[in-house]
């Protein structure tokens, strides 16, 4: 899978922009094992890993927790 492609720059950009339409940054997320259940499902064999998955969940609330202060955030669990 690789790198996330969303960097500091992207997420200040993404925080500039919701801030100034006065919006709100929506989380939508769900344990590892249930995005990996949802994604075999969906795409069979072809699905992430758990090891992916669990790095790109790393990744977003690594963007998430740093937007925050700066824009109102709302998680959602998914389960």
């Amino acid at each position: 899978m690789g790198a996330v492609a969303s960097t500091d720059a992207d997420a200040c950009d993404l925080a500039a922009l919701v801030a100034r339409r006065e919006g709100v940054l929506a989380h939508l997320t769900a344990p590892a094992s249930v995005i990996r259940a949802r994604l075999l499902a969906r795409d069979g064999p072809a699905a992430a890993s758990p090891a992916d998955i669990e790095f790109l969940l790393t990744a977003y609330e690594r963007v998430v927790t740093t937007l925050a202060p700066y824009l109102p955030v709302v998680r959602f669990d998914t389960r």
